[in-house]
């Protein structure tokens, strides 16, 4: 018995012993500072020789750095036009200090500061800076709305290659404006398309703003959208006897069955350009656009489509996957030219921006001349593939346009 209670006393010792170590713990980690401790209270030197340089919404601030080894980094502290506070830091690495988001051209006062590693600030430095006249005022000047086959076409200019938002609103049947499409782009310049439209007057309102909550002027327009109708899968027969021949069981059909994740691939049999053709099986049709669908994750590369031109005809062609200007000359110029169409990227950069793949991944829309006749057969040329090859590989074709005298099938 003797032992065991011996035994019990030492487990509550233990114990004991064990709470305080875990109490003394706790108390240390919160008593230890976050960051790094501060070595002194001696304020560093402020910046010397700031020189200003006025840029679009914004400054570009030189200057000699002061002569501190625990020198940590130079702050700029400014307003904003939404009445927020804001920061910039620069590190001791550089002596540039770059502003933005100011919206307006009017004269400010931006203080400078320098902080030590011990968070210690300098004696605060005022500036005055007059930024030019903010990227989004530019972009709404040449901004450009115009009516288009079911919708309207946006284009526009952004020669800073801002980060901006094109806001374009309609009015419903309230006579109330709501968002109808928000455009984010740091594009240089592009043409959007929107789509889905009725062909009616309709009244719009747009307007250019940016991250830090400055806007344009609205300004608002009437447009009517030309009516269009999409050409069902089903009314479109490919024609592959008239088209190049197909690569691993890619065949020309799957170009026309609203699956995005199937499509057509060509031989690379060596001769170029490649062509496909194919029908509308109720008769002639006045194509307003048409609509190319990439292959997915094979975006601007591949046997995509970048150059290429669209033929018509009314009479039946002469088959064969070579018909062309060299071989039969005659046959070849019974196709009739209808456009001449080329793939871009809207950020035109040597890398895909998450920008690039959304406009890819919605389909590529081709806009044709409202001239063009109304034909029953059609062949696509292929002038380029974004890889370069020869061949051609990508997921869906699809048309709209106006029909002459028939009704598509609902």
């Amino acid at each position: 018995m003797a032992g065991n209670l011996k035994r019990r006393i030492m487990k509550k010792i233990v114990g004991i012993i064990n709470m305080l170590c875990i109490a003394i713990l706790l108390y240390s980690c919160a008593e230890e500072s976050v960051g790094q401790t501060p070595v002194d209270n001696m304020p560093p030197q402020n910046v010397t020789g700031v020189q200003v340089q006025n840029t679009p919404g914004g400054a570009l601030l030189t200057y000699t750095l002061p002569d501190d080894e625990d020198l940590l980094y130079v702050k700029a502290t400014f307003i904003l036009n939404n009445g927020q506070r804001s920061e910039v830091k620069s590190s001791v690495y550089t002596n540039i200090l770059e502003l933005q988001g100011f919206g307006d051209t009017n004269e400010r006062l931006v203080t400078l500061v320098s902080v030590d590693r011990s968070q210690n600030e300098s004696e605060p430095l005022e500036v005055k800076v007059q930024p030019l006249e903010a990227p989004i005022f530019g972009v709404q000047k040449e901004l450009k709305l115009e009516a288009a086959f079911g919708g309207i076409n946006v284009t526009y200019n952004n020669p800073t290659e801002s980060n901006i938002v094109i806001n374009i609103d309609v009015m419903n049947e309230k006579n109330e404006y709501v968002s109808l499409e928000k455009i984010y782009t740091k594009a240089k310049n592009s043409v959007r398309k929107i789509r889905g439209m009725a062909a009616e007057d309709t009244k719009l309102r747009y307007y250019v703003s940016d991250r830090w909550d400055n806007i344009t002027d609205k300004q608002d327009i009437t447009l009517t959208p030309m009516f269009e109708e999409r050409v069902p899968a089903k009314s479109i027969e490919p024609m592959q006897s008239h088209s190049a021949p197909v690569d691993w069981g890619w065949t020309l059909n799957r170009l026309f069955d609203d699956n995005t994740t199937t499509g057509y691939q060509s031989k690379a049999d060596g001769y170029w350009p490649a062509y496909f053709t194919f029908n509308v099986k109720q008769g002639p049709v006045k194509l307003s656009r048409i609509r190319i669908q990439q292959r997915k994750d094979y975006e601007y590369t591949h046997g995509n489509l970048k150059r290429f031109r669209l033929l018509g005809r009314n009479d039946y062609p002469l088959a064969g996957a070579q018909i062309d200007n060299e071989s039969n000359p005659e046959e070849y110029l019974k196709w009739e030219p209808v456009g001449e169409f080329e793939s871009i990227k809207p950020s035109n950069s040597s890398v895909t921006t998450n920008e690039d793949l959304e406009y890819a991944r919605q389909g590529e829309d081709f806009d044709i001349d409202v001239n063009m006749p109304a034909y029953k057969y059609y062949r696509v040329e292929v002038l380029e593939t974004w890889s370069g090859g020869l061949f051609m590989c990508f997921m869906e074709f699809q048309m709209w346009g106006r029909p002459e005298g028939f009704e598509f099938p609902k």
